[in-house]
């Protein structure tokens, strides 16, 4: 996965640079349930006891914690001078004394749902052998607080990023924004045991056809789950894709084509460029041949502006700007040799018409020359 993470990085450089400074105030960090479903080992939901931080497992939506089963998590502790919820101020900026950011001191037998993944611990560690009293540590690799939710009064509660991202983490309702884009919904334990029970679900389905041993069939199987709805799922199919060896690259090849999958061409090339090895080089190359006419016909009519004439996520030009990155990366991992000639051209296109590198960045001058170098050498 090293080809995804730099171009990730590098994609995520370029939308700073051009980001408005308000936008950052729109960056939130908080619970996610279907991230912190598919990394569970545990899924529980739990009730105070009158000992803090030890809590008792009313229900167990994943893992073998049963019912009446206690875990201690010290990271839940509330703070001497805790309140519960029902105290907690309504608005993040009346909070002088800092209360949304504490642990919630709820009264006994009230109940949270915990997120948890069991701690790797010596056999030989006494209690410890007994898995409820084993460590553990949320879902995510994040504070143990982004792990659990709060339920009183039929409302659910999460620590969430107020305001600008450097803000600490406060309390406030759980929910999400509705798909019209339009309204915050709230979300009861009912609403997040059906979301919960989806994802599981979709885990085991995938984990299922990951068992299948022909490439081919295995690639085929994993294709819808690579545009799911649920982000876990799809970045799973996507990496079992690259793992499904040279039978799967007909299959990739024809989601690289289908404008279902148009949001996952970068991943969809790094699965290919792992599944194929040398094999996928003539494929990628073919590709970028076809990025190079397109940018031979339309790059000397560009604007100098016109990286920021459609910023959005959609924008067609900035997506195919990042899917040729992408395709040169690509072939620079599996060094295919008749790539030379491609980049070159392409390499002498982006030098020719100086408004093809936006905001006079050269991230296609330089994979491109770390490519014929990489092809010169061998």
């Amino acid at each position: 996965m090293k080809s995804l993470r730099i171009l990730q990085k590098w994609w995520v450089g370029i939308l700073l640079a051009v980001a408005t400074p308000s936008s950052f105030g729109m960056l939130r960090m908080e619970f996610s349930p279907d991230p912190a479903a598919w990394r569970a080992t545990h899924i529980v939901v739990v009730e105070t006891t009158a000992s803090d931080g030890t809590f008792e497992v009313v229900e167990s939506w994943k893992g073998d914690l049963s019912v009446g089963a206690r875990v201690f998590i010290p990271e839940l502790i509330p703070p001497v001078n805790g309140v519960p919820i029902s105290a907690y101020p309504k608005r993040w900026w009346d909070d002088p004394n800092q209360i949304l950011q504490q642990i919630p001191k709820q009264r006994v037998g009230s109940q949270l749902i915990l997120f948890l993944k069991r701690k790797e611990v010596p056999a030989t560690d006494g209690p410890t052998r007994n898995p409820a009293w084993s460590s553990w540590n949320p879902s995510d690799p994040d504070p143990m607080k982004l792990a659990a939710i709060w339920i009183e009064a039929d409302k659910t509660y999460s620590f969430q990023v107020q305001g600008m991202t450097s803000s600490p983490l406060a309390l406030a309702f759980h929910g999400k924004i509705s798909k019209d884009g339009q309204h915050f919904e709230p979300e009861s334990k009912e609403d997040l045991k059906r979301e919960v029970a989806e994802v599981l679900q979709v885990q085991k389905d995938e984990e299922a056809v990951i068992a299948v041993t022909n490439g081919r069939e295995r690639a085929l199987r994993l294709k819808p789950f690579a545009n799911s709805e649920i982000y876990s799922a799809r970045m799973f199919a996507l990496e079992q894709l690259g793992n499904a060896g040279p039978e799967a690259v007909g299959t990739i090849s024809a989601m690289l084509d289908d404008p279902a999958y148009s949001g996952g061409f970068s991943e969809l090339v790094n699965a290919m460029v792992k599944a194929g090895g040398p094999a996928a080089g003539p494929e990628l190359n073919r590709r970028l041949e076809k990025d190079l006419e397109f940018w031979s016909s339309n790059g000397p009519s560009l604007s100098e502006n016109w990286w920021n004439q459609d910023p959005t996520a959609s924008s067609p030009l900035r997506n195919r700007y990042a899917q040729t990155y992408s395709l040169i990366y690509g072939l620079e991992q599996v060094g295919y040799p008749g790539a030379l000639n491609t980049a070159t051209k392409l390499r002498d296109l982006w030098r020719a018409v100086p408004q093809l590198a936006p905001g006079g960045n050269d991230q296609v001058v330089e994979e491109c020359d770390k490519l014929i170098a990489e092809l010169l050498n061998h």
